[in-house]
Order: C-alpha cells, then sequence, then structure tokens
C-alpha cells in the first residue's frame, strides 16, 4: 500500500468519505481500506453477537419504540444485516479495485471515445496542439448500418481563456477515419479581436497531408521546402509532409472573423515516405440544381480537382438555400462524411448540427441532402476509399507504430535544439523568420495497441 499510495484530489466518493485518489495507485489504496473495513465489521458482528447469545438471550425479546413483535425482527439490528453492511462494504472495495484498473487505462479511453482533457495549448491551426497528446492507433470501424449515422463532435478548447474552442469531430470510437481523412477539426466563425487569431510557430509533420479550407479569413503559410502561400475562403492548400516537414500559420493582419476548418489525410503505406510539397487551388463555382458547389479535391458533380493525391478521395464545399434538397450520386465503394459548417443538415432520420458529421457507410450509390428549412446549409463532403489500414497518430506525427512515433520526436527534438548550418534534417531547412518553434510534448508512459 505504502508503494502504491499516491497523491489524492479533491472529490468526495461514496465510501468512508475520503478523498478520492487521482492516480489508479490511490483508488487502489481506498479499496484495501474498505476492504480491511468489511472484514473488521465482520469481525466485530460476530464477537458481538456471540456475546449476545451467550450472555443475553433475553435481548431477542426486547420492544423497541412499542413495535409489536412481529414488526421487531424487521427493525433490530441483527447479525445478518451487519454482515449485509460488511458486505456492502467489500463490495465497494471490489468496485474500487476495478476502477483503479480501469483508470489506468483511462487517458487512452477517453481520447478513443472522443472525450480530450484540455491541457494548455500555444495556439491554433493546422496542428493537433494539445500538450498531453495522447497516442492513438486508428483503423475503421464496420458497425453493419446501411444508414447515415450522426459522429458527434467534441470541443477543444485551443489555448488560454481568451482562445477559441474547435469542434473536433474525427477521430473519435465510432470511426477513426473516413476513407483517408483522419483528423476534422471545425471552428468559427471566430472573433479575432477576443481570441488573438491564428498564431502557430513551426511545427512537424510525417506520413500525412493537411487541407486548409476557410469560409473566412486569410492565413498565411509558410514551410520548410520553401513555400510561402496565402490560403482565403474558396481556396485550398494541400501540404504533403510524407518524410517530414515542418510549417507555420498565421492570419493575417487584416482578418477579423476566421472560420474554417482544418483536415488531415493519411498517406497509405506506399507512399508514407514521399516527398514533401505544396499545392495550392482555387476550384471553380458551380451551380447544381440551385446547390452552389466547390470541388477541391477528387470528381464530384462532373467536376474534378487537378490537385494529386495518394487515395481515392473526394472533398467539396456544398451551399443549399433555406429548405432546398439536393440529390448525390456517390461512388457506392467508397464512405463519405458530410460535416454540416451552418444551418442543420437531415438525411433521412439523421440530422446533423454544426461540427457533427453525418457518415455514410460505403454502399450507397446516391444520397439526399436536405437543408435547413429555416437558413442556408453549408456542407464539407469528405469521402474516399476506405483506408484499409492501421495507424498511430500522436501530436503531430502519424507512424505505424510506437517505436516510429517515438523516433519523429526524437528526431524532431534534435533538430530543433541544433539550428546550425549544414544538414537540415528530416524536417528540412527552417525559414529565417521562424525566431522560435513548438517543442514536442513528453510522450506518454503507455502504449496503444491495436482495437476491433
Amino acid at each position: 500500500l505504502a508503494a502504491r499510495a499516491e497523491p489524492v484530489a479533491s472529490v468526495r466518493p461514496p465510501v468512508l468519505g475520503v478523498r478520492r485518489a487521482r492516480q489508479p495507485g490511490g483508488i487502489t489504496a481506498l479499496a484495501a481500506v474498505n476492504a480491511t473495513v468489511a472484514l473488521g465489521v465482520l469481525a466485530v458482528a460476530d464477537v458481538v453477537f456471540l456475546n449476545i447469545r451467550e450472555r443475553a438471550p433475553e435481548l431477542a425479546t426486547i420492544r423497541t419504540f412499542g413495535w409489536p413483535e412481529s414488526a421487531l425482527s424487521r427493525l433490530v439490528i441483527t447479525e445478518g444485516a451487519i454482515i449485509g453492511l460488511a458486505g456492502s462494504l467489500a463490495g465497494a472495495a471490489l468496485g474500487l479495485a476495478a476502477a483503479a484498473q480501469f483508470a489506468g487505462q483511462l487517458p487512452a479511453t477517453l481520447y478513443a471515445a472522443g472525450v480530450t482533457p484540455a491541457p494548455l495549448r500555444l495556439g491554433w491551426g493546422m496542428s493537433n496542439l494539445d500538450r498531453s497528446p495522447t497516442e492513438l492507433m486508428c483503423e475503421r470501424h464496420e458497425d453493419g448500418s446501411a444508414g447515415p449515422v450522426v459522429l458527434p463532435y467534441r470541443n477543444v478548447p485551443l489555448g488560454g481563456p481568451r482562445a477559441m474552442t474547435v469542434r473536433r469531430s474525427l477521430p473519435q470510437r465510432a470511426q477513426s477515419l473516413i476513407g483517408a481523412w483522419c483528423f476534422v477539426d471545425h471552428y468559427g466563425p471566430d472573433d479575432v479581436s477576443l481570441t488573438g487569431g491564428m498564431a502557430v510557430p513551426g511545427h512537424p509533420h510525417t506520413e500525412l497531408q493537411t487541407a486548409s479550407w476557410l469560409f473566412t479569413g486569410e492565413v498565411e503559410h509558410r514551410d520548410t521546402t520553401g513555400t510561402q502561400a496565402l490560403i482565403r475562403p474558396g481556396q485550398l492548400n494541400l501540404m504533403t509532409a510524407g518524410s517530414g516537414i515542418a510549417h507555420s500559420e498565421y492570419s493575417t493582419p487584416t482578418t477579423n472573423v476566421l472560420h474554417g476548418a482544418q483536415l488531415w489525410i493519411a498517406l497509405p503505406e506506399a507512399d508514407r515516405f514521399a516527398a514533401p510539397g505544396f499545392a495550392h487551388y482555387e476550384p471553380p463555382v458551380t451551380d447544381v440544381d440551385g446547390a452552389k458547389v466547390l470541388v477541391f479535391l477528387g470528381s464530384l458533380f462532373g467536376q474534378t480537382s487537378p490537385v494529386p493525391m495518394y487515395s481515392a478521395l473526394v472533398g467539396a464545399e456544398v451551399t443549399l438555400a433555406a429548405g432546398h434538397s439536393l440529390d448525390v450520386k456517390l461512388d457506392a465503394g467508397h464512405e463519405h462524411g458530410f460535416l454540416c459548417d451552418t444551418g442543420s443538415l437531415a438525411v433521412g432520420g439523421a440530422v446533423a448540427r454544426p461540427g457533427e458529421i453525418l457518415f455514410q457507410p460505403a454502399g450507397a450509390s446516391a444520397i439526399t441532402l436536405e437543408a435547413s428549412p429555416s437558413e442556408p446549409t453549408r456542407v464539407l463532403v469528405l469521402g474516399g476509399k476506405p483506408f484499409g489500414e492501421q495507424i498511430v497518430m500522436w501530436w503531430n506525427f502519424i507512424g505505424r507504430s510506437h517505436e516510429e512515433v517515438v523516433a519523429f520526436r526524437e528526431e524532431w527534438q534534435r533538430q530543433r535544439a541544433g539550428r546550425t548550418p549544414g544538414a537540415p534534417g528530416r524536417y528540412g531547412a527552417f525559414p529565417d523568420v521562424w525566431e522560435h518553434t513548438l517543442s514536442a510534448p513528453e510522450l506518454p508512459n503507455v502504449r496503444l495497441r491495436s482495437r476491433g
């Protein structure tokens, strides 16, 4: 017990009125204490009633508060009642022991279930800025459902009291990926005067592509391939990390409101170490049965994006007038997610609100999108061929194993600490304008195994 006991927090548990342990060891200690108390109560009960039987058998006929003897048997404390109390305490001890075992896996379990703690973050942008990120093994989950389901989001605060909160709908326990799409943050409209806007210093990525899409505002992108580019509403910035890249993002001084989506695409095994690169594309606005459509990746409604991809994907913005509907032909071999940005989105009996994804598993060849009856509905269509591979996501890295992610982190820490002339390292040469870069958080002391 002395070896396992750990600091306690400030929430009172239902047993013994002591404070609940913050760590699994502390919970185990409480379980042991309750078990000891239970055994003590059993011993006391045995001694007391042995003496009653031997020395005061007449107590069996005592009347209490004038109740008749027939009711007395239900009111007077008996040995069985005390033994029952002891059993309850023992049960509570076992429950606390089970809680201790659960708490040992709690951080990974919470993240996989779509609940993220709110540690301090240093800004926001196309980056996972958790200071205590949990390693996550991502894979597809088949639930056998043929119809659409709503994937809720979780609020993730990105900084101090004045900072904004994003709505993160992917990854989550119910659905880790949609095609190769593996990360979806939806944010805004955000008043930059209140939150300070986007200010993300240089940070690394591996084995993924980042897709930036804005509805309002302007952001400057700079990376270690030498690229410097602005992104505005209706434009796509697609950065390929591949074997390794670092980039920064800052909202421009003229930006008053920021509103958009932050997206990651996992690279398949054959291309995960592709050369880093960058693409910028402004898709044409087309009218499809009264809906405004911009196709920025893949093909939809007869429009095709020229941006090269490593997986079969589709990405598009669709805006419907209030009360309107739109029939969408789908590739039956793909799964699709419809991220609601404004209004509400209904498909059959499923309704998604802003920040939620309406997920349609593979197998459907068409779907009808129905807009809110009272206001326009804007949607991001994110689809693709089921990825079919497992990936490990931690902080801003994607890898195929725990060891690979550890190596990526160590190399980033070495490179940012030794900014000297010579070989630039995995993440490329840092731009001269970067005054500092983000340090990687400490790795968790647990590792995640494949789910499913």
